[in-house]
């Protein structure tokens, strides 16, 4: 059996999951579903991560220039 290991992000003394996924990207800027699967996709080709590796919000921060704040603060996390 092995043990899952949740990451942490920490922003003024809160603690929020690290992985951001599809449905977190849809809800930032307000893009339809399809394309926040391409944004998730090209963050893994730039970064060549496998498509069954997990995107961060500091990765996706600085692929789209978002700060972790408006990040975590736009998903209510």
């Amino acid at each position: 059996t092995g043990t899952r290991v949740t990451l942490l992000y920490t922003v003024k003394m809160k603690t929020h999951p690290l992985t951001i996924f599809t449905k977190d990207v849809q809800a930032i800027p307000c893009t339809s579903l399809r394309q926040a699967q391409r944004v998730l996709q090209q963050i893994r080709i730039t970064l060549n991560k496998k498509k069954s590796h997990l995107v961060t919000i500091p990765e996706f921060c600085a692929y789209s220039e978002y700060t972790p704040e408006e990040v975590i603060t736009a998903l209510g996390k």
